[in-house]
């Protein structure tokens, strides 16, 4: 068997860095990458040629603190110069995905190696080699390595990597049609700022045909607001705004097809410039372990109705809900009306 490993020993580099502060991001060879790589040509693609001797790096600066998220890159790595069973193996085209880049000695990276067994003039056997490495100081770390034979493209077309990042670990999946999880990376440590790219061999080219990018707050970080427990304690001992201070969950009346009930909640309700902010205290039973004490759980807006407010409220999963929702105040009892959804939930004012 005739392994061609596609990953150097990084003695000497070139490394390209953009900055990124996109939540989402798609660039492809009909967008064209201009803005995002050194590489782009006029082609449409990114493409890095390298007829040295040492690698290049064209990583990406990208915000993901405190974020879930996914990065998917599409990519195939050919030869500079003909194709052939006979070809050294620096000739054979190398390149790989890479992130956590912090410089030529520490980073990891998920390399694809074509493997060909001429055993035979009839039999022969190829596919493709799957390394995840880190290289720490240097220090060249193999956390896994498998030999596939099908699902990957391992004769110079294009393959498609993953990084699927979900609060808790991070998937690193492949495929050239269909992604598939091939490592696993718990509780990963992510540098700040976080660079995520490719890296091409020598005499390689690297093609890049798309670009993915997406992430959002991890929910256990979202809605989170600056008030204090002394601060609106302060507020409400001082207001004399009856819907300002803390009302607590009474009953309800809800489309059990539509939606269900994600607690009892107790809320704070504190007067804004223009409106009213919502918090939530206590009371959640779905999803509680993402909900803490005074995170944003609503809004009120005014209109021009005595008592009656739009609202923009936020589900058990935090997403938002603001279509047609309103909220009534009548004689100590404030109403969230969310008929798109079902629900009609009443809280009782608390002296």
């Amino acid at each position: 068997m005739k392994v061609q490993c596609r990953i150097i020993t990084l003695l000497i580099m070139f490394a390209a860095v953009y900055i990124l502060s996109a939540e989402d991001l798609y660039r492809d060879y009909l967008t064209g990458f201009k803005d995002i790589s050194a590489y782009s040509a006029e082609s449409g693609y990114i493409v890095i040629p390298n007829r040295l001797e040492k690698p290049i790096f064209d990583v990406y600066e990208y915000d993901v603190a405190d974020k879930v998220f996914h990065y998917t890159i599409r990519f195939k790595s050919i030869p500079s110069g003909k194709n052939s069973r006979f070809l050294a193996e620096a000739d054979k085209g190398n390149c790989g995905v890479v992130w956590n880049y912090v410089d030529r000695l520490n980073y990891y990276t998920v390399v694809l190696s074509d493997f060909k067994d001429y055993g035979s003039d009839i039999h022969n056997k190829s596919g493709a080699v799957v390394e995840v490495v880190k290289f720490s100081n240097g220090k060249r770390i193999t956390l896994y390595k498998e030999e596939i034979n099908s699902g990957i493209n391992s004769d110079g077309g294009y393959n498609s990597v993953c990084l699927l990042y979900d609060g808790r670990s991070m998937a690193v999946q492949i495929g050239e049609r269909h992604l598939k999880t091939f490592f696993v990376i718990d509780a990963p440590q992510f540098e700040h700022p976080f660079k995520v790219g490719t890296v091409t061999g020598p005499r390689s080219v690297t093609q890049v045909k798309r670009i993915q990018f997406h992430s959002k707050l991890q929910a256990e970080k979202a809605n989170l607001t600056g008030y204090t427990y002394q601060q609106i304690d302060s507020i409400f001992a001082k207001s004399r705004d009856v819907k300002e201070g803390y009302w607590l969950y009474l009953d309800r009346i809800m489309d059990g097809e539509k939606s269900r009930l994600g607690g009892k909640y107790r809320l704070a309700v504190i007067r804004k410039e223009v409106g009213y902010d919502i918090l939530y205290m206590s009371g959640a039973d779905v999803f509680p372990h993402i909900w803490k004490p005074l995170m944003l759980k609503g809004r009120l807006e005014d209109t021009q109705f005595l008592d009656n407010y739009n609202v923009i409220w936020y589900d058990a999963e935090k997403k938002v809900i603001d279509d047609d929702g309103f909220a009534t105040f009548t004689d100590n009892i404030m109403t969230i009306h969310l008929p798109l959804n079902g629900i009609e939930v009443r809280f009782q004012k608390l002296k």
